[in-house]
């Protein structure tokens, strides 16, 4: 699916050129973000879904934010596309790890609990908004921004709850 998008939205010597050259592309931070969500989606919605091809997901899905960290870091703006690249990023972690958030297992090197992950993760989205918000003073959020925002929200009160118990 993602070759398909990738030559539907641009001709082959653009992908086989160095994207470090095309900074703040958002040709290019648009099919990094269809790639990691296509991730999740496949992870999250499998039929015969695991913690252990979510950790898999999880660990991959570091090292493509280590990439597109990367990239958008020479990007001489904070562009809101950006910033929603991302929130994102974060709301999939958020997505990919919740049906786990109760498991005692490890999906870390550290130790790390899917519960922490998540929070952090639904923390970082609340983060990310308000720098949006800070940035860009008209009070308007992209679409999605808004969601995410009430998503991670309502992660962080259930998950409160849970350990009140």
């Amino acid at each position: 699916m993602l070759n398909l998008l990738l030559k539907y939205i641009s001709d082959d010597a653009f992908f086989t050129r160095d994207l470090s050259l095309l900074p703040n592309n958002p040709k290019v931070i648009a099919a990094k973000l269809f790639e990691f969500t296509e991730w999740v989606y496949k992870a999250r919605f499998s039929p015969e879904k695991t913690l252990d091809q979510a950790v898999k997901v999880y660990q991959d899905s570091l090292q493509w934010y280590e990439s597109f960290f990367a990239y958008t870091s020479s990007c001489t703006a904070e562009t809101p596309l950006i910033l929603f690249g991302h929130t994102c990023y974060q709301f999939g972690i958020m997505c990919l790890l919740t049906p786990f958030v109760l498991e005692p297992a490890e999906i870390a090197l550290d130790g790390t609990l899917p519960m922490a992950i998540c929070k952090q993760a639904a923390g970082s989205v609340g983060d990310l908004i308000q720098h949006h918000s800070r940035l860009y003073n008209d009070g308007q959020l992209l679409d999605f921004m808004p969601f995410f925002k009430t998503a991670a929200l309502a992660f962080l009160q259930v998950c409160n709850a849970k350990i009140a118990m």
